[in-house]
């Protein structure tokens, strides 16, 4: 693996940002027409069908998710949670091929909960998240994304946010 160039480094920075401002409509402009995020519940599953996933959503599932997210009716979700990602630097898993580039970066994402007590407020997520990335011109999309969390056989309850 080598490292990831600085245009897809500022990309994923970029994409985190967007996330952590609830900017989800900018997020979503982000994402090919065919674009897939998923969530495994094993770290071995090599296919999204392979087996039970905790999230494994198609573009027009994202869609959805982020309508409930910006929805004032979402309670889960009121006041909304205040995150904060810090993504790794990328490497390059597999070269470019037909426009396409796979990267994977580490990642943290702390949630803190602000409808919840002091017990539960925050919340921890690290992993790994694998990106296969597209070109379109002089920009890029994500075509799919993979979160691989390191503790990703215990339950993930209560998850209304993009991880």
């Amino acid at each position: 693996m080598k490292p990831a160039g600085e245009d897809v480094a500022n990309f994923l920075a970029w994409e985190a940002m967007l996330l952590d401002e609830r900017r989800f409509d900018d997020w979503l402009a982000l994402l090919a027409d065919d674009a897939w995020y998923w969530v495994p519940l094993h770290p071995d599953q090599q296919h999204p069908l392979d087996g039970p996933s905790h999230v494994y959503d198609t573009r027009d599932a994202l869609l959805a998710r982020v309508y409930r997210l910006k929805d004032p009716q979402n309670l889960p979700q009121q006041p909304p949670s205040r995150c904060a990602r810090v993504v790794g630097r990328p490497f390059v898993v597999a070269g470019e091929t037909g426009g396409e580039l796979t990267v994977r970066a580490p990642f943290q994402l702390v949630e803190a909960l602000p409808h919840h007590d002091a017990d539960d407020a925050i919340r921890v997520f690290a992993g790994t998240i694998t990106y296969g990335l597209r070109r379109q011109g002089t920009d890029l999309r994500i075509r799919w994304r993979r979160v691989d969390l390191i503790n990703s056989q215990k339950g993930l309850h209560g998850i209304s946010i993009l991880v």
